[in-house]
């Protein structure tokens, strides 16, 4: 049963039906400033005391404010569900890292015949599991990024970043990955000299996950076009570019939620969180990250940053990404 209460004009609870009772004591403490915002905006939705309101006036025939009705839901028993849903996640992946990077390794090594050759059949399964190895340790590493980000503890260093040479970097580490589907990656122009304020590590980051989404969606035998421009007030641009299928239209709204994925053999290869994550990343280094598709014609997706300019110096800065509103696991 949904809780309802009614407020007078001056915010004084006076009825409420039997789904309200448990709530009461946070019912009679409805802030000020959200009935004047409801007054005013006709709507507010707000939290207090471990409840979330969604506040209504209600008009008297002539318009005059006679009170307010107040929907409650109790937050107190979610948060907790949520945080140690959060303490779960973040102890097994914890748990699961380092183990899984030395089975990785241990992999590597028998794939690349270093601890003897292996035969015909076991050589293929030994490539086999040290690919699902990579994977999993990539989603490990989405789950512990993702679970800092929540936390507030996610964050980036701004400071000058040459985009010729990023781009050009980023090209080659992770070739490797394009090479799995026959994807090559090319750098297209380059404009010399352009700087943006940002954080290198993290914008490798971002630019692996965008380039190892365009090589999954791509046609074998493609290339990923890597691009960059000056942008006016001050702003540069970097496009990662495929000539796949495009993005469907009813999922665009997804793109860039978590555990979000189009579908398809190729994109279960990851666990839908890279888009997220750089989506978080991008903001947080001032920036904005977005996409621009057609249907059989591919998909571009582009990082807008401020261009660095002036003084090294006086650029630096670290930027703690805030902690998320709230986490929607699809």
């Amino acid at each position: 049963m949904a809780a309802i209460c009614i407020l007078d004009d001056v915010g004084i609870l006076t009825s409420w039906n039997e789904g309200a009772s448990p709530l009461l004591g946070a019912a009679a403490e409805v802030p000020e400033a959200a009935l004047e915002k409801a007054a005013h905006a006709g709507i507010c939705e707000t939290e207090w005391s471990g409840v979330r309101g969604l506040i209504q006036p209600l008009h008297g025939r002539r318009g005059e404010l006679m009170g307010y009705s107040v929907e409650l839901w109790d937050m107190t028993g979610k948060r907790a569900r949520e945080s140690r849903s959060r303490e779960l996640v973040s102890m097994v992946s914890h748990e699961l890292r380092t183990p899984l990077t030395a089975i990785r390794g241990a992999l590597g090594l028998m794939a690349a015949g270093v601890l003897g050759v292996l035969p015909e059949k076991a050589q293929t399964a030994a490539v086999i599991a040290e690919r699902n190895s990579e994977r999993l340790v990539r989603i490990v590493n989405d789950i512990l990024d993702l679970e800092k980000f929540e936390a507030g503890k996610l964050t980036v260093e701004c400071a000058p970043v040459d985009l010729d040479e990023l781009l050009r970097a980023a090209a080659e580490a992770n070739q490797p990955y394009g090479d799995k589907f026959g994807v090559r990656y090319a750098l297209e122009g380059s404009t010399g000299g352009v700087r943006a304020c940002g954080d290198s590590g993290r914008l490798m980051q971002v630019l692996g996950n965008l380039m190892s989404n365009a090589a999954k969606f791509s046609p074998a035998g493609s290339v990923v076009a890597l691009r960059m421009e000056r942008l006016p007030e001050g702003r540069v641009r970097m496009e990662v570019e495929d000539r796949g299928a495009g993005i469907p239209e009813e999922f665009r709204e997804q793109v860039f939620q978590r555990f979000a994925q189009a579908g398809g053999e190729r994109a279960s290869a990851g666990a839908g969180l890279g888009l997220s994550i750089s989506r978080a990343l991008v903001e947080a280094m001032g920036g904005q990250i977005g996409f621009e598709t057609m249907p059989g014609r591919g998909t571009t997706f582009y990082v807008e940053l401020n261009e660095a300019g002036g003084d090294e110096k006086s650029l630096r800065s670290s930027s703690e990404i805030p902690q998320a509103p709230g986490v929607i696991a699809r």
